[in-house]
């Protein structure tokens, strides 16, 4: 398994690297993992409306970029707090439920070697004693598809709360179970600093994937992003101030 980790950059090259990465899967015939984090942004999902997820007022006020996805679900909010992890396949799978497990496996066997108790709930969130600490949605292409969650470590939960607008009627009309708008970090349940919660996840890829190598985004995923974040350059993605024009910078041992 590869691993690719990366720190920083901006939103818009950082969705655009989804498929980027998706393309580099399926390339090598192998299931390619990213490990990734971006300072604050808000993440739409492929269908949804910004005004009904957002506080844009806020948004607009604190400069914080809104981008949208390629995936469906609700916003996600990322910060330097919080890791995301993508997992890309080489090919098709239609299973949805089938995706959500093979994705999540590395999310629980991650916070079980932190000596917690994950759960699935709503068959996309990973709960702890209640508490939602990851979120995942995915892509399926024509000939692969990805599979990305958040993992909340030390993000700044307060200002999370203020900027989403989430769906409580989904609660009420029992869609979902309450812990889908009830995210709290790690460090609510263990002492963990963000380095180690990823030094962790590294180590749960390993333990259920084999052999694990950690390569860099080189040269040519560079220049296969330049033509890609083109496209998601336009309206239809970059919902507010979503481009600065900063690459993510490959994150080492």
């Amino acid at each position: 398994m590869k691993i690719i980790k990366s720190f920083g950059g901006d939103p818009i090259t950082n969705i655009a690297m989804e498929e980027v990465l998706s393309d580099y899967s399926i390339k090598l015939n192998e299931e390619v993992t990213r490990i990734w984090i971006q300072d604050k942004t808000l993440v739409i999902g492929y269908g949804q409306k910004p005004s009904d997820e957002v506080n844009l007022e806020l948004a607009d006020k604190l400069e914080i970029p809104i981008v949208r996805r390629q995936s469906g679900g609700g916003t996600v909010y990322h910060d330097l707090g919080n890791i995301n992890f993508s997992l890309y396949i080489p090919r098709r799978i239609i299973d949805i439920s089938k995706i959500y497990r093979v994705g999540s496996k590395y999310i629980i066997h991650t916070l079980e070697k932190l000596s917690l108790n994950p759960y699935i709930e709503n068959r996309n969130d990973v709960v702890i004693e209640g508490y939602k600490v990851s979120g995942s949605s995915i892509w399926i292409r024509r000939d692969a598809t990805v599979y990305h969650a958040t993992l909340l470590v030390e993000a700044d939960i307060d200002l999370m709360k203020r900027l989403l607008n989430p769906p409580l009627q989904m609660v009420h009309e029992g869609k979902v179970t309450p812990a889908k708008y009830r995210p709290t970090n790690l460090t609510r349940f263990v002492k963990v600093s963000l380095e180690e919660a990823i030094e962790t996840l590294e180590e749960s890829i390993e333990d259920l994937s084999g052999d694990i190598e950690l390569v860099k985004i080189d040269s040519s995923l560079y220049k296969r992003l330049d033509k890609i974040v083109r496209k998601y350059l336009s309206g239809k993605w970059n919902i507010k101030r979503g481009y600065r024009g900063e690459i993510p910078y490959n994150l080492l041992k």
